[in-house]
């Protein structure tokens, strides 16, 4: 944690802090759903929780992985450049979902994790992780469940959002991140049209567009900045 002399770091809104995984809200759906409290206690040092701004990058593709993170809170997008070309959205992971599992064995993060909102977020070091998995083979039922979450958000990510109109992949998009994201049907914070272009394959005009067509047609409502209600879509389906 910063002494009195120190800043916070730009990507951070608020001080590292201890995390209390017992009492996580999210704890069920996280890395550590099958560890009884005892035991969860006694490996959780060195894990800290912060709040993230909006387009922090908390890792970069590339980079040595020292640490898995947890989601309590928020919208991460992970992004992939190849090639020389600008990165591309490849997923979305929201409330409960682990990012960064490629601290597990040691290798380099396969993408970039960017913030897509204010994130609260748990930094879980690798040799944490290796001294719990080394105690209670649970966890390591908990780590093969999140990396089979993480090929089906991705295989559900490239299908929803290749078969259709523009407007028919919008709508999967929505329904995407609010599945994700854990918001109100009534009211979804939506990507910006830059992130939703990136997604979608298509300019941010068509975006603009197409989000202009889904308002006058009463599919979604405004109901703040980047906020809609969306239940109409999302309830029917």
């Amino acid at each position: 944690m910063p002494n009195d002399n120190e800043t916070i770091a730009p990507c951070l809104a608020s001080d590292e802090s201890p995390s209390d995984c017992i009492l996580c809200a999210v704890r069920s759906s996280s890395l550590f759903a099958d560890l009884q409290d005892q035991e969860l206690d006694e490996g959780v040092r060195g894990i800290r929780n912060a709040f993230w701004r909006s387009n922090a990058v908390v890792y970069s593709q590339g980079q040595k992985a020292g640490a898995v993170f947890s989601i309590r809170s928020g919208v991460v997008k992970l992004t992939r450049a190849e090639s020389g070309k600008p990165g591309r959205i490849v997923r979305l992971l929201g409330r409960g979902a682990a990012i960064g599992l490629e601290a597990l064995d040691g290798s380099a993060y396969a993408n970039s994790a960017v913030t897509v909102r204010e994130c609260n977020l748990c930094r879980i070091p690798s040799g944490a992780v290796s001294m719990l998995g080394d105690h209670n083979p649970r966890l390591c039922k908990g780590m093969i469940s999140k990396w089979r979450e993480h090929a089906l958000s991705a295989e559900a990510l490239i299908f929803s959002l290749q078969d259709g109109n523009l407007v028919e992949r919008a709508k999967a998009l929505v329904k995407l991140l609010a599945r994700v994201s854990g918001d109100p049907y009534d009211a979804i914070r939506v990507l910006r049209n830059e992130d939703m272009a990136g997604m979608l394959g298509v300019s941010a005009e068509s975006v603009s567009r197409c989000v202009s067509k889904l308002k006058r047609d009463g599919v979604i409502r405004r109901v703040g900045a980047w906020t809609y209600d969306c239940s109409q879509l999302v309830d029917g389906g």
